[in-house]
């Protein structure tokens, strides 16, 4: 379905008190492709454009539902969103229309393919549709689980950087073809932990997995970052976090990773701690994407602060839209 989009007016958060409930997280963020816009959005059911360049506010649109991931397609002019309903949209910024998806049961797993000819959705019913940019479903892979699989949801999703394979994470880490489905399925090494987040290397050799540690009964398990190769063997696990990893993003060269999670913080390639920002309280950071020259990095938060940082975690610039009107 195609319909026109009806921006929102421009909005201020100038002489505001804050509001420190904890449900006005702001899940993800993601930098265009050519840097020129920063897309974000959360709880609040918004999805915002900032100007890259300095968080200047350049458009925004409200729809009827939480967003779960906004992503960029390569062309830098569609932005496909995943919400908590059943709706996947991709909207035009040159064109200000919008394509809505059918996607069964709300999705926080979509990524569009290394040319963004194709996008991946995988459903909160653990089913994965594969769309073209112009919204028309190439293929649907479903799975049967069994008893054992402790939940089914797709909570993670990401292409191959050259090829048209993609990770995609619930309690169980499986790899597909775009064509031929299912390739290999691994077991998550912290196995009672939900996995939220996975990441290719740019070499495509291997991926990365930040899981989010507690499971589904709340119990306390460790949050941990798991290296896997491209042929499905576990490489090795690092520890650092003190909460949950809710995203994590590589710089285009790969040499640098970074993680939202009670702080940012930026690692190697082989998993060795370079840097880390300063704790902000209980403002726990979800969103975090890199820009394309790897010398930025911009996260959103619990507290719906939007932050800017250098690639040695110091704060160049921040908003804050967690506040409310006197």
């Amino acid at each position: 379905m195609n319909k026109s989009i009806g921006w929102d007016k421009e909005m201020s958060s100038q002489n505001l008190d804050y509001n420190e409930s904890p449900n006005r997280q702001l899940w993800s963020v993601d930098w265009s492709p050519n840097d020129k816009f920063i897309a974000v959005g959360g709880v609040d059911s918004i999805v915002r454009i900032y100007h890259g360049n300095n968080l200047k506010l350049h458009k925004s649109f409200s729809i009827d539902s939480w967003i779960h991931v906004v992503k960029w397609n390569p062309d830098n002019s569609t932005l496909a969103v995943a919400t908590l309903n059943k709706e996947v949209l991709l909207i035009n910024l040159v064109t200000e229309t919008v394509i809505i998806l059918n996607s069964n049961g709300g999705s926080r797993a979509i990524d569009w393919n290394f040319n963004g000819e194709f996008l991946a959705v995988g459903d909160l019913d653990g089913g994965i549709k594969i769309w073209d940019k112009n919204g028309k479903l190439v293929k649907f892979f479903e799975k049967e689980y069994g008893p054992d699989v402790a939940g089914k949801s797709y909570l993670g999703l990401d292409w191959h950087p050259s090829q048209n394979i993609f990770v995609a994470i619930n309690f169980q880490i499986q790899i597909f073809d775009s064509t031929a489905g299912e390739l290999k399925v691994m077991e998550h090494t912290n196995k009672q932990a939900i996995m939220l987040c996975v990441n290719w290397h740019p070499s495509g050799e291997f991926f990365v997995i930040g899981d989010y540690g507690h499971n589904w009964e709340g119990e306390g398990v460790p949050s941990l970052l798991h290296f896997w190769s491209k042929d499905g063997k576990h490489l090795k696990t690092v520890s650092g976090s003190k909460k949950e990893y809710r995203n994590i993003s590589w710089n285009k060269d790969g040499s640098l990773l970074a993680t939202s999670s009670d702080v940012l913080r930026i690692w190697s390639n082989n998993g060795i701690l370079l840097k880390e920002s300063s704790p902000d309280s209980t403002n726990y950071l979800w969103g975090i994407d890199w820009n394309s020259k790897g010398d930025r990095i911009v996260t959103s938060s619990r507290f719906q602060t939007i932050s800017v940082w250098d690639s040695n975690a110091k704060l160049i610039r921040r908003i804050d839209l967690g506040r409310v009107r006197k």
